[in-house]
């Protein structure tokens, strides 16, 4: 039997040329490090009233804390996002619920390559049958994957779907 590859390693593996992963800048997150320390240091230097003294401890610690997880997150890759190097745009990742009908059409229509057949299907609510779609922000590029979402956790059911130009355009239609 086949192993079922996520979209992430169809990624790595079918378009390591066309899609790249980016690394986002860590200037936020330097810059509320900066504003933290500084707010820290003038806190020290100067004296302020007691209230605030604590009002300034109080901001300088929060923008200290968030500006160094930004910053980790930033230099360790987990603010990372995908870019499609032909138009230059980020790809946005969803999930769509589907009751069971359209489900098994959706799981028929990945098999077949059928962007219309996709594009007429219709979001439900609550369910756990889904589409996984990574797609980039003009729709020039999507990447569909059928499976089950329990409580979170995506389990893939079918190959990832590579659709570009207009038949990509179709399944804006399913994300609305």
């Amino acid at each position: 039997m086949e192993k079922i590859q996520s979209i992430d390693e169809y990624i790595a593996a079918e378009m390591a040329g066309q899609i790249v992963r980016k690394r986002n800048s860590p200037a936020s997150g330097l810059l509320l490090l900066a504003v933290g320390i500084g707010l820290l240091v003038l806190m020290h230097r100067t004296h302020l009233s007691d209230s605030l003294s604590a009002g300034a401890l109080t901001v300088g610690l929060v923008c200290l804390a968030v500006g160094l997880v930004l910053t980790a997150m930033n230099f360790t890759g987990a603010m990372a996002h995908y870019l499609y190097k032909p138009t230059g745009k980020s790809l946005k990742s969803r999930t769509v619920y589907l009751e069971a009908d359209d489900y098994r059409r959706c799981f028929e229509a990945i098999g077949a390559a059928d962007a219309k057949a996709l594009a007429a299907l219709r979001p439900a609510g609550s369910t756990n049958s889904a589409v996984h779609v990574m797609h980039s922000t003009d729709w020039a590029v999507a990447l569909l994957q059928a499976g089950r979402d329990d409580t979170g956790h995506f389990e893939a059911e079918t190959q990832v779907l590579c659709l570009t130009g207009t038949e990509a355009a179709l399944i804006c239609k399913l994300c609305k």
